[in-house]
Formats: C-alpha cells, sequence, structure tokens
C-alpha cells in the first residue's frame, strides 16, 4: 500500500510471516504477556502493575526498534527509568552520639530525589514501582527495593533529618558496600573497622580458668568476646542447664 512518511509519498510491502515471528519475539521477551489471556493478539490489563512490568519488558525491544508505543490521548503512563543503586548516594555525619545520614536517588534531566521522600512513597506500597509524580514511575530493582526496606528499619527520623545509631553499621554493612557514591565520617568507619576485627577475633580461654568448656559453650565464649571487643552488650540465651553460668565465669 501507498503512505506517507515524512511528508513523502512511500510504497510499503508488508511482509506477513515477518511480521508474525516478530510478534512471536516479542511474546518470548516479555514474560508478563504470558501470564495474561489475549483475544486476538490484544491484551488488555487491569492492574497498574502488570502494565509498568510489559514496560519494563518492552523497552530493550523499543530500543532495537522491534516495537513502538502509543498512547492515547490522556491515559499516558511513563516509566522513566531503572534505579538502583548506581544512582544512588549517601552520606553519614558524626551527630553527637549518633550519625545523620543524607541519601539521594539521582534520576534523568538532573531530578534528585531525597531518601526522605522515597522512602515515604515506599511505605505506602510494596511495589517496586514508584510513582513520583501523576503517571510518572521509576522502577526500582528488586535488590534495591529490598535492602531499601531493610534500612529503613534502622533509621530514626527527626524534624532534621534522618539518623542512625553507630552499632547499627553491622545493619548497615550489606546496604553501604553497595552504595555508589558513599562518603562517611572517621568515627563510622572506626565503628566498622572494629566491628570486622571483632569478627576475626579468636579468644583463647584463660589458662588459669578451671573448667573445661564443650564445644557449643567454647562458641558463646567467642561470641560474648567479639561483643565485648566491639563494645555491646549481649544476652546469652542458652536453655537452662547448658551452662550460661560457665561460659559467663569464663567470660
Amino acid at each position: 500500500f501507498v503512505g506517507e512518511i515524512k511528508k513523502k509519498r512511500t510504497l510499503i510491502k508488508r511482509t506477513l510471516s515477518k511480521e508474525k515471528e516478530n510478534a512471536k519475539k516479542v511474546e518470548t521477551e516479555c514474560p508478563t504477556l504470558q501470564q495474561v489471556e489475549q483475544y486476538q493478539g490484544e491484551w488488555t490489563f487491569e492492574e497498574t502493575e502488570t502494565c509498568l512490568n510489559i514496560l519494563l519488558e518492552l523497552e530493550p525491544l523499543k530500543e532495537s526498534g522491534l516495537v513502538t508505543l502509543e498512547w492515547p490521548k490522556g491515559e499516558k503512563i511513563r516509566l522513566n527509568q531503572h534505579a538502583g543503586f548506581g544512582q544512588f548516594s549517601m552520606r553519614i555525619d558524626r551527630d553527637n552520639d549518633w550519625f545523620g545520614v543524607t541519601e539521594q536517588l539521582k534520576l534523568d534531566n538532573n531530578q534528585v530525589l531525597e531518601m526522605k521522600h522515597l522512602l515515604s512513597l515506599l511505605e505506602n506500597t510494596d511495589s517496586r514501582f514508584v510513582e513520583i509524580s501523576d503517571g510518572q514511575f521509576i522502577a526500582l530493582t528488586k535488590n534495591f527495593r529490598k535492602k531499601l526496606s531493610e534500612m529503613n528499619t534502622m533509621l530514626y527520623q527527626t524534624k532534621d533529618g534522618m539518623r542512625v545509631h553507630g552499632l547499627a553499621a553491622a545493619g548497615l554493612e550489606d546496604f553501604t558496600s553497595e552504595v555508589n557514591e558513599l562518603e562517611v565520617a572517621k568515627e563510622w568507619k572506626q565503628q566498622v573497622n572494629r566491628l570486622k576485627r571483632a569478627r576475626k577475633m579468636k579468644t583463647e580461654v584463660p589458662s588459669t580458668f578451671q573448667a573445661d568448656l564443650r564445644p557449643y559453650q567454647l562458641d558463646g565464649y567467642q561470641w560474648l568476646s567479639q561483643l565485648a571487643y566491639w563494645g555491646v552488650g549481649a544476652c546469652l540465651a542458652d536453655d537452662m542447664g547448658l551452662g550460661k553460668t560457665v561460659q559467663g565465669l569464663a567470660m
């Protein structure tokens, strides 16, 4: 058939076999499509999250020219970008006996999302898709979404920002190790290094201790020694009769 492309009359010849091949390739590359019933090559999605998953799966196909996205007027949903540790920056400063935490997620078009705002958005959904404005979404990587939730349990929000206690260094270690841009106070580094040294400690039972510790009691003694070196307390909660007293005496 004849049509216009960039105001030029153009003869277009369709190849049905190739079109079917491309359509099959799109279905194969989009697992979410395979979970939704179709009717004569059309899919209808009831849930916004299903639609966003489809958009995420179509993105690489769109870049290769295999698909084109078109939106009815007034129905546009934008999935701006993937967001993860690569776009995340974090700063930890000393704040009296605590530490102040400043975090940002850098999006496209020089847009910056403050972490306090992002965490408040995540509190309203279990999804990794976050609506940052009307119809505008970002897709958090699954790993980033999971660890943000874990980190949020360790933060204390005040009117001046977010704070974290130094003893949370152990819990935040997995998170901070993946942050792309990380700045920390020397006191925080000291906390982390002390924790790492404590984990590697192997303390001998004093030669003057006149008792024999069983293997699990030696483990308890080592654990108590590591925590003591780190500077934190402990709750030794073995069952009655298993030797909490002898472990405490050895300590």
